[in-house]
């Protein structure tokens, strides 16, 4: 995949991380300057058209650290970026896509140390303050709508090898970690290998998930968290902004 910057345009790409006003985008700018994309690429989505090695239709805040070979960066615009996303990428034929009107406060993504990772992200999903950590051929699944708080860590692997003691079979993961359309993950929750949370949960702070759930509409909390309620939805808005809007639709 041959997909290095034209000449002129990565000219124009460096002029601009000079002096452009914007101190955030010269930082952006000066990230792309120095990631690999002769054998990676990045796919810019405007108006459902696609856009090979864009960069300067990116917005700002963005801090990409791209290497390997074969990795592909697909980002669907608009994307709102309050203060920081960072793209780490140390691997090789990687997919990492995020959807339309995602709108994110802090995002760092590392996919490292393997190939073949899958991270792709759901349109209109919020993030306050999100880590997710892939190693070693891996796939993650965030459904469309979900809201992530503040200090909240998704690892889709174990950070070191666990060995059976018998046999000596690394214990990995079994399945692609999915969170479903609608999930509402509370602050300071961590979601570890093998999760999975089926569309409209509602996942209590400081929650550590690590196992499996089929149940739609539940409430799941505590270490190790487990479902405390069942048949339950949630809303965006505060309290009081749900019942005005209530109030003016009766």
């Amino acid at each position: 995949m041959k997909c290095d910057i034209p000449f002129l345009y990565k000219l124009r790409i460096w002029w601009l991380s000079k002096f452009s006003s914007d101190k955030k985008y010269r930082r952006t700018l000066r990230s792309i300057l120095r990631c690999d994309w002769q054998t990676n690429q990045l796919i810019v989505v405007k108006n459902n058209r696609e856009y090979k090695n864009c960069f300067l239709d990116l917005p700002p805040k963005i801090i990409f650290n791209v290497k390997g070979q074969n990795n592909v960066i697909k980002i669907h615009l608009p994307l709102l970026i309050r203060n920081k996303l960072d793209i780490f990428v140390y691997a090789a034929d990687t997919f990492l896509e995020i959807n339309q009107d995602v709108e994110i406060g802090n995002l760092a993504i590392a996919l490292v140390e393997g190939q073949k990772h899958v991270l792709r992200i759901g349109q209109k999903t919020t993030f306050g303050g999100v880590e997710i950590v892939q190693h070693g051929n891996t796939e993650c699944y965030i459904g469309e709508d979900c809201m992530f708080s503040k200090d909240v860590i998704i690892r889709v692997v174990d950070g070191h090898t666990i060995l059976d003691c018998h046999n000596n079979v690394i214990n990995s993961p079994k399945h692609p970690l999915t969170i479903g359309r609608h999930c509402w993950i509370g602050v300071g929750s961590v979601l570890l290998k093998n999760v999975v949370l089926p569309d409209y949960t509602i996942i209590g702070s400081r929650s550590v998930v690590s196992k499996e759930f089929n149940e739609p509409h539940t409430i799941i909390a505590g270490v190790p968290a487990k479902i405390i309620k069942r048949n339950v939805n949630w809303d965006r808005r505060s309290i009081p902004e749900f019942l005005a809007g209530e109030d003016l639709n009766n």
